[in-house]
């Protein structure tokens, strides 16, 4: 495999809608037998979206300012809420269960690195 660039292309997002809320994804590479995938996610303002992690995920916030709310294992008792923006990382850990919500005009977009 050769060594790739990508960029955030506005125009590479698809529209996914599903039981846990509506976002947009642009997924640029999955690695196969390598156990990761990466590319961009969008959560527009008034479409919340809800995940349970089966995999741990990396994600540094490129535009927007959102909300993060989770949980984690094994009671799932203590909900914490973060604010994010532009320039945020972190780490969602293997079990956790999340909100994101965009709290600012243009979409909370960010970048994954999911690890699985």
């Amino acid at each position: 495999m050769s060594l790739q660039i990508f960029r955030l292309n506005e125009k590479d997002f698809e529209r996914v809608k599903t039981g846990f809320g509506n976002y947009l994804v642009a997924r640029y590479f999955n690695v196969p037998n390598k156990n990761f995938s990466s590319g961009f996610f969008a959560v527009e303002n008034g479409w919340p979206f809800e995940w349970s992690y089966w995999y741990d995920e990396v994600i540094y916030v490129v535009k927007g300012e959102g909300k993060l709310s989770f949980s984690s294992p094994p009671l799932f008792d203590k909900t914490e809420v973060k604010e994010l923006g532009q320039g945020n990382l972190t780490i969602i850990q293997k079990g956790s269960k999340i909100k994101f919500e965009c709290i600012s005009k243009d979409p909370l977009v960010f970048a994954y690195v999911a690890i699985v």
